[in-house]
């Protein structure tokens, strides 16, 4: 993708991870925390890994890139909720209670 944004002379990309890149041992989750260091698990290794790779390939192609951490995509169609979406339907819908000390945004 950097290789192409170069070649058409993109200046900027908004390059969408995942909170699970962050250190979330201290709550709130944030990036002055740094990056999660638990290796043990494949999905944090992912995001940890890319978001350096694209920072890294950002500033080898001088292309200005910006991380967005989200922790659940929520839009106005959901065909499939997955394990976040699912949580807070249910705090919705009353089924569990809030626990307003996690690392949902």
């Amino acid at each position: 993708m950097f290789d192409i944004a170069k070649e058409c002379g993109v200046k900027n990309i908004v390059y969408v991870s995942s909170v699970a890149s962050l250190d979330f041992t201290k709550l709130l989750a944030n990036v002055d925390n740094g990056y999660n260091k638990d290796r043990r698990n494949w999905y944090y290794n992912s995001k940890n890994d890319s978001d350096k790779l694209a920072f890294e390939l950002g500033k080898k192609y001088d292309i200005r890139t910006v991380l967005v951490l989200p922790s659940a995509m929520i839009g106005s169609i959901a065909f499939k909720l997955s394990y976040s979406n699912n949580l807070v339907l249910q705090v919705l819908n009353g089924e569990i209670p809030v626990d307003t000390n996690v690392t949902l945004n």
